[in-house]
């Protein structure tokens, strides 16, 4: 209630037959009404937007850390690390975040793109954590955007616990990556 102690500006429009209410000091609303029923009812609108920032992890872009903080971890799954990949001809799958540091002994940069890492090998997709370090990025940051977040209240914790559903909703449907990945997977 105490948004309704002081004074705020408040804008009504109608949008598709729908009342939309906007303001600083509430989250948007739709107002509908059912004429059938002679109902009125009203839901919050929530925005929501891809994450293309990311969290500041302090490290250059190019840089590869010798260790992983929970800041560069989030940009690293936000860049599309977050999925496991096929390894090898012995088809098992590993977590290409963990797999380039057990190869280089560092984590890969906010500039390295794990699609680079991807090779053909005996008609498969795998991942080689050798042929992505090869490769010069640059000081380009990798594109971001798995994670989808409200736009004005962003939970990176919460969507850090489950790298696998972008938008952090429990039990709700999310985009899925165009990847031959097993079914229940998910990055430890």
């Amino acid at each position: 209630m105490s948004a309704l102690a002081t004074s705020t500006r408040v804008q009504f429009q109608s949008v598709k037959g729908r009342l939309m209410i906007v303001s600083r000091a509430i989250d948007p609303v739709i107002i509908t009404y059912d004429p059938s029923g002679n109902t009125i009812t009203n839901s919050k609108l929530t925005l929501q937007i891809r994450d293309t920032l990311g969290i500041d992890d302090g490290l250059g872009i190019d840089e590869r850390p010798a260790s992983l903080a929970e800041e560069h971890e989030y940009n690293l799954y936000n860049q599309g690390w977050y999925q496991l990949r096929r390894k090898a001809s012995a088809g098992s799958y590993v977590d290409p975040v963990a797999e380039f540091n057990t190869i280089h002994s560092e984590y890969p940069s906010n500039a390295d793109i794990v699609w680079v890492g991807m090779v053909e090998s005996s008609g498969d997709l795998i991942f080689d954590p050798e042929w992505l370090k090869d490769q010069t990025f640059g000081s380009s940051p990798a594109p971001r955007g798995h994670y989808i977040v409200d736009a004005f209240d962003i939970d990176r914790e919460t969507l850090q616990t489950n790298p696998q559903n972008p938008t952090g909703s429990v039990g709700g449907s999310s985009p899925q990556d165009e990847t031959d990945v097993p079914p229940g997977s998910e990055v430890p």
